[in-house]
């Protein structure tokens, strides 16, 4: 039997060794293997890198200046929702199956989308 205690030499050795035996569950089990290593966030845009790790979101984990974010998911939400967006959908399902009866979509509500531009709270 090998007993290897390389670990013990970290600067943080139980830690070290957490994450070593972690590490060596993920290579067993492989990318769905949910982690139990506790792990520290702080209340700036690092935090919101760390979600976006967490959720394998491969576009947010880059995303380390949060007003930019906040602002382009604002104009895009606006950008997207401006449009019509349900009644588009609606006639590419018409023209795609004709012989089948859809029914209209709801009626458009009285919100102005560009109010999320400047409107203290958003999530997206």
């Amino acid at each position: 039997m090998v007993i290897n205690r390389f670990w013990t030499e970290a600067d943080q050795p139980w830690l070290f060794l957490a994450a070593c035996l972690e590490w060596k569950r993920y290579k067993e089990e492989g990318p769905g293997m949910i982690s139990h290593l506790p792990i520290s966030m702080d209340g700036s845009s690092n935090g919101y890198q760390h979600l976006s790790a967490m959720r394998l979101d491969p576009i947010g984990v880059h995303a380390c200046d949060v007003d930019l974010l906040n602002r382009v998911l604002r104009e895009e939400f606006d950008g997207i929702y401006s449009e019509p967006v349900l009644q588009n959908f609606l006639e590419q399902q018409r023209k795609a199956h004709p012989g089948i009866s859809l029914p209209d979509p709801p009626q458009t509500g009285d919100l102005d989308i560009q109010q999320v531009l400047w409107s203290p709270y958003f999530f997206a």
